[in-house]
């Protein structure tokens, strides 16, 4: 089973995978992220990892990205994997700053990955979540929320929702871990 912790930064999506995946037994930590030193690779990891540059190299790195995010997709059918973020995470980000070549690769890649088994979206006052990182305005988080919703939605995937916000770290993990043991 895939389970995946989505939202905008500051939500706490990584701490809450992280402990879920630590005190769960048989639950395994994936980062889907962009931060290509924090991601496994199953495949090619030197050469994504490899700072350099050029337009084949490039597309030769989103297509070997998306063999990696297959292999776990796959292994979540056999394995309970929680990840913090997933590919959509990236569709909503192109979404958003209309990067339009990007967001038709997204798109299609969407397409030909599965579905995560269920997506649990953090939330909350817009304001506190951009005080955590004041990193994304104001105006973004909520746009973010809006289309992971729209894509949850369109493609009837199965989701919870929870407000890190309202909860302390503490609260929200025992929040978070009701709701994986229920689906486990």
């Amino acid at each position: 089973m895939l389970i995946v912790i989505s939202g905008p930064d500051g939500t706490g999506k990584t701490t809450l995978a992280k402990l879920l995946s630590d005190r769960i037994p048989d639950l395994n930590y994936i980062y889907f992220g962009s931060n290509v030193e924090n991601r496994q690779y199953k495949y090619f990891d030197r050469f994504i990892k490899k700072e350099k540059s050029g337009k084949l190299r490039t597309a030769f790195k989103y297509f070997v990205t998306f063999l990696n995010d297959f292999y776990y997709f796959r292994k979540a059918q056999h394995q309970h994997i929680i990840a913090d973020r997933c590919p959509i995470d990236k569709y909503v980000g192109t979404k958003i700053h209309n990067k339009k070549y990007r967001f038709l690769y997204h798109k299609l890649a969407l397409r030909l990955l599965p579905d995560p088994d269920h997506i649990i979206l953090l939330e909350g006052d817009l304001e506190t979540i951009y005080q955590r990182k004041k990193e994304i305005p104001v105006s973004v988080i909520e746009l973010m929320i809006k289309y992971y919703k729209e894509y949850i939605f369109d493609h009837n995937i199965s989701f919870s929702t929870l407000d890190t916000t309202k909860y302390s770290l503490d609260e929200s993990y025992t929040q978070a871990e009701k709701i994986v043991k229920e689906l486990l």
